[in-house]
């Protein structure tokens, strides 16, 4: 009986780790693939995106995912860490910006200039709440 609830719990905690992978290539950019088209391609989503209210969660989730396209990169070639353990062996490292300023300045540079270009998206159409006025 305690053979078979310890193979239920594995069981349990592999389908949660593997209902996971999605989020983590998704979200976290933990593809495995070359860095430089990771990137690209993270940039390509954000500057072809729809800015309007209605999507600003998903502009949202594309932004964080622009961030770790640059944050979650194996630094001794230029490929992605990959979903599972993503970026284990190498600590907190990749996530802490003061390890890594001239990726962060680039990261920085990119997203300035994605936004700039949706500047006026957000100058004409978001307007400050009235009770903050």
């Amino acid at each position: 009986a305690q053979r078979d609830e310890i193979f239920r719990l594995i069981e349990i905690e592999n389908k949660t780790f593997l209902n996971c992978i999605p989020i983590q290539k998704g979200l976290h950019s933990l593809t495995g693939e070359n860095a430089t088209l990771e990137q690209k391609y993270r940039r390509a989503v954000l500057e072809n995106e729809e800015y309007s209210s209605q999507n600003l969660p998903k502009i949202g989730l594309a932004l964080h995912a622009f961030g770790d396209s640059f944050a979650h990169r194996r630094f001794d070639e230029n490929k992605m860490h990959e979903a599972g353990l993503g970026h284990f062996f190498d600590g907190h490292s990749p996530d802490v910006i003061s390890t890594h300023k001239d990726m962060y300045n680039d990261y920085v540079q990119q997203l300035y200039e994605i936004l700039s270009k949706k500047a006026s998206y957000f100058f004409i159409n978001i307007k400050a709440p009235t009770s903050l006025i």
